[in-house]
């Protein structure tokens, strides 16, 4: 039986500490919430009895709802550690031969993808980063540079840092066209927007089980189109195995699935966390909650930006979930914010303010308002100081 869409108010239930408080870091890291304390316990559970038969139940699970949620076929899912190594693994199934070497990487890619990229420069892989700041075409940026010498456009859904929404079925169309492939990382995006690979047309997509998809660190999903073509991943483990349960050191054999680019024993906290957030993840109208976080980014960009604040905020169809505020010393005022809890995601040289379903109206303002305080007390110490 399927259970009912959860409302926006009943996201918020079920993030009680949201109650005293402000939770605005999601790009970063997901809010504790009743599930994911339940997901806990029963890791611990499990650990009284053998463990190991419910554990690989439950993996499958993650497994299946995973696909379920990305519009793909189970077998076509690779539970990996982190988007880095799946992206490892994409990258260790290409031979840079001939003078199709290029990889095409956004230059606002989060950095652990962008230096798996750069790692390979060794076995001849050649990088070229593209451009692609809000207010300009992030399309017209890749269509510049994609050739016949490209062999993978890396792109993000949304960016880490800026919160751009790129346009990935235009990229797809392009990048195709040149008979190159398109990996798409969709970290910022998947829990809080639809995110569907036949839409978007992409080869490969990864995405953590953190962030927006409201699990823990220590799992990201991969999806592979066409898991059994071209060369074998060179990292590997037990899990990629056929026969896992054979046992069997003397033979390296590969399932035609996805699970032939998994490696060894998966994180279990973090599996049994990817359950609790794909069961609330599952329960959402991700069109509706995608417009509603749109909603909370334009009206906090406009209370700010009416206090004279500094901001980089994408064109509303290019937005995803999260606004960034400028700072010439981000981590003391997101200090500061928590000290008054309210969490926020600094990073070099900004801070991002992100809104998920359990967020609402009263949020943006209980954070504006406390970005004037701290503004206000600043300006009073340092009037105080002689």
């Amino acid at each position: 039986m399927t259970e009912p869409d959860l409302t926006l108010d009943q996201m918020r239930q079920l993030h009680p500490n949201l109650e005293h408080r402000l939770h605005l870091a999601t790009c970063s890291i997901a809010p504790p919430s009743t599930p994911m304390t339940g997901a806990m316990h029963a890791v611990l559970a499990a650990l009284l009895r053998p463990a190991w038969t419910e554990f690989e139940t439950t993996t499958e699970y993650v497994r299946q709802h995973a696909a379920q949620l990305l519009g793909a076929a189970t077998e076509q899912i690779a539970l990996v550690p982190s988007v880095s190594v799946g992206v490892y693994q994409v990258a260790s199934t290409q031979r840079w031969r001939g003078a199709r070497r290029r990889v095409l990487v956004n230059a606002g890619d989060f950095p652990g993808v962008a230096h798996v990229w750069l790692a390979q420069q060794v076995r001849g892989c050649e990088v070229v980063f593209v451009d692609t700041p809000p207010g300009t075409n992030p399309a017209d940026a890749y269509r510049a540079v994609i050739d016949e010498r490209t062999a993978i456009v890396c792109a993000p859904l949304v960016t880490y840092r800026d919160g751009l929404r790129l346009p990935i079925t235009d990229l797809a169309h392009a990048t195709h066209q040149v008979g190159a492939k398109l990996l798409v990382d969709a970290s910022q995006a998947t829990g809080v927007m639809p995110v569907d690979v036949a839409a978007l047309d992409c080869d490969y997509l990864i995405t953590a089980t953190s962030k927006y998809m409201l699990g823990q660190p220590g799992l990201a999903l991969l999806y592979v189109r066409q898991p059994a073509a071209g060369p074998k991943p060179t990292l590997t483990g037990w899990q990629a195995r056929q026969k896992p349960h054979a046992f069997d050191p003397l033979t390296l054999d590969w399932p035609p699935s996805a699970r032939r680019l998994e490696t060894g024993t998966p994180a279990i906290a973090a599996i049994y966390g990817a359950v609790a957030g794909l069961q609330m993840v599952g329960r959402l109208d991700l069109a509706a909650v995608h417009q509603h976080v749109t909603n909370l980014v334009g009206h906090a960009a406009q209370r700010l930006r009416s206090r004279g604040e500094k901001l980089t905020l994408p064109k509303p169809e290019h937005r995803g979930a999260h606004l960034v505020l400028h700072d010439p010393n981000p981590n003391a005022l997101a200090h500061w914010l928590e000290r008054h809890n309210i969490l926020i995601a600094p990073r070099a040289g900004i801070l991002r303010i992100a809104f998920h379903a359990f967020n609402n109206h009263d949020d943006v303002a209980l954070v504006c308002d406390a970005i004037e305080a701290h503004r206000s007390t600043r300006l009073a110490t340092a009037g105080r100081t002689p």
